[in-house]
C-alpha cells in the first residue's frame, strides 16, 4: 500500500509539489534578524535539490521550515499542496514521511547503532521484531552489518553518519532533508556518504533536499538553488 501510494505521488502527470515554500519569511529577535526573505521554492516528488550559499544565507532555516521544525513569520509552508495544521500535524509528518540527516549526527550516545535506528519507529512500526529487522536491514544496506551493537563513541564519523542516514530512512519517508551531512567528514568519507545518499534516493524514489557549502556535493543534485542574504539569488541545474 505504501509503495502504491508513493508511485501515485511520483506519477509525472501529477504536478502538486511534495513540499513547498510560498513567499516564506523568517525573522528572529523581534524582527531585527531576517533569516529568509519571501522565499518561494517547490520540491517535486523524487527529485534531488541542493541548496547552496554563503554562511548565514538562510540555508538551514529554509530546511527547518520545509520540515516543520520552525514556522514562517510570514508566508506559507505546504506539504502536498496543503498547509499542515500546526505542530501536531508537522510531528506526524516528520514521524512518517520526512527524514532528517544533520551534520552533527544527533545520535543518542547510550544507544547502539541498531537501537538508534529503531527509535523513530516507536509508535509507527508495530512489533519489536519488525522494528529490529527493519533496522538491521537498513544498517546492513549501509555497510554496518558488523557494527550493529556499537555505540556512537565507538564509530568513526563516517559510520555515525551512515547510522544517521539509516535512522532517517527508518519509516520509509518521502522526503529526506540533509543539513551539511558531510560537514564533519574527511574527503573520502564525504564521497562515500554522498554516493550513499544518491543511490538511496534512486532506489527508494525519495526526494532529497541537500543543504551544502560544497560545490562537489551540490553537483550531485539534479537542481541547485542559491541563497544570498536570505533570498533566492539563482536557480537551475548544478
Amino acid at each position: 500500500m505504501v509503495r502504491d501510494e508513493r508511485r501515485a505521488r511520483e506519477d509525472p502527470t501529477v504536478t502538486t509539489p511534495l513540499a513547498e515554500l510560498a513567499e516564506a519569511t523568517r525573522v528572529y529577535d523581534g524582527g531585527r534578524v531576517v533569516a529568509l526573505r519571501g522565499v518561494s521554492l517547490r520540491v517535486a516528488p523524487g527529485e534531488s535539490l541542493a541548496v547552496v550559499g554563503p554562511s548565514g544565507s538562510g540555508k538551514s532555516t529554509l530546511l527547518h521550515l520545509l520540515g516543520g521544525l520552525e514556522a514562517p513569520s510570514r508566508g506559507r509552508v505546504l506539504f502536498e499542496g496543503r498547509e499542515p495544521a500546526g505542530p501536531r500535524a508537522w510531528s506526524r509528518l516528520r514521524a512518517r514521511r520526512i527524514g532528517f540527516v544533520f551534520q552533527a549526527y544527533h545520535l543518542l550516545p547510550a544507544l547502539t547503532a541498531w537501537e538508534n535506528v529503531q527509535l523513530p519507529m516507536l509508535g509507527v512500526v508495530a512489533g519489536a521484531a519488525s522494528r529490529a529487522e527493519r533496522a538491521r536491514g537498513l544498517l546492513e544496506r549501509l555497510g554496518l552489518g558488523r557494527r550493529l551493537h556499537h555505540r556512537p563513541a565507538a564509530l568513526s564519523g563516517g559510520e555515525r553518519q551512515r547510522v544517521a542516514i539509516a535512522r532517517s530512512l527508518a519509516n520509509d519517508p518521502d522526503l529526506i532533508l540533509a543539513d551539511e551531512p558531510t560537514g564533519n567528514l574527511d574527503t573520502a568519507a564525504s564521497v562515500e556518504i554522498l554516493d550513499l545518499l544518491v543511490a538511496l534516493r534512486e532506489e527508494r524514489g525519495v526526494a532529497l533536499v541537500l543543504v551544502t557549502h560544497d560545490a562537489a556535493a551540490a553537483a550531485r543534485a539534479e537542481r541547485t538553488v542559491r541563497l544570498v542574504d536570505g533570498a533566492v539569488a539563482g536557480e537551475g541545474p548544478p
